[in-house]
């Protein structure tokens, strides 16, 4: 089931708008970057790293940090994404191989289109 179409449409908005840095890797590296999924994390609800969360975005300590990988989309604010697409989006993000299928880094703007184009998402 495609998540829900409202959301889709905001979250396609959130990537286009240049509020979020993008960076890779993880969901956001808490100096305002974020991956497009930590984007979909954001517009939900903008307290979610605390809320799910155990992370210390100092150098010093890095506590948490294999906790906010790219694909770890906390379940309450998938709303119907496919935690396979949600893998899929964070390989085009970062970058990185997915599937047998090595994806070139997409933008934001990128990622938004596939948002609005893709009936699977």
């Amino acid at each position: 089931m495609p998540m829900d179409k409202a959301l889709k449409l905001k979250w396609a908005d959130a990537l286009e708008s240049d509020k979020y840095m993008q960076c890779s890797g993880l969901l956001t590296d808490g100096s305002g970057g974020y991956c497009c999924l930590g984007v979909l994390c954001d517009i939900q609800d903008p307290a979610w790293v605390d809320k799910y969360f155990h992370v210390s975005f100092d150098p010093e300590e890095e506590v948490g940090m294999e906790e906010m990988s790219t694909t770890t989309v906390p379940e309450e604010l998938r709303n119907g994404l496919d935690p396979a697409v949600a893998d899929e989006l964070g390989a085009r993000n970062d970058g990185c191989g997915y599937m047998g299928v090595t994806f070139p880094r997409h933008s934001f703007r990128e990622i938004a289109k596939l948002l609005r184009e893709r009936e699977d998402i």
